[in-house]
């Protein structure tokens, strides 16, 4: 399943401003079964850097938003070490596995961590709550 990042300029700005990072795991198009896993702050330039390198269509296989860049990256190490540990290393961060391994890996890091991470769909809402409530106290005088 294809997972959306759009986001509209001002929840994008939130976004980022509140420094969430994405743990994801791309996927090839012409090759199921093959994800690139990873961790970035800038999802909207991640696709198309990775894009240059191949012809073949890449997507957001998973996608989850944590609190920081330093989660994201450890979680994303610790599911490389495991991939790498089972034999499905293809090379450059490229994995031939099953996306349900991933999501496994990805709920299990972030658990151990003791860390909350949130689904696209979810993110957008808790950033467009926070910038309404925030609209909200503004039109009654609470800066």
């Amino acid at each position: 399943m294809r997972n959306d990042v759009a986001m509209p300029r001002d929840v994008l700005r939130r976004r980022k401003i509140g420094g969430y990072a994405a743990l994801c795991a791309i996927g090839i198009d012409a090759e199921p079964g093959v994800f690139r896993v990873g961790a970035v702050e800038d999802v909207e330039v991640l696709l198309s850097r990775l894009q240059l390198g191949t012809w073949h269509d890449l997507h957001f296989s998973r996608l989850l938003w944590t609190p920081g860049i330093e989660l994201a990256r450890t979680v994303a190490a610790d599911a490389e070490k495991f991939l790498s540990d089972i034999g499905a290393h293809l090379g450059r961060h490229w994995y031939r596995t099953d996306l349900d391994i991933i999501d496994d890996l990805f709920t299990a890091g972030i658990t151990k961590l003791n860390a909350k991470a949130w689904h696209p769909h979810e993110l957008l809402a808790r950033l467009q709550t926070q910038a309404n409530r925030e609209a909200d106290r503004f039109s009654e005088g609470v800066f």
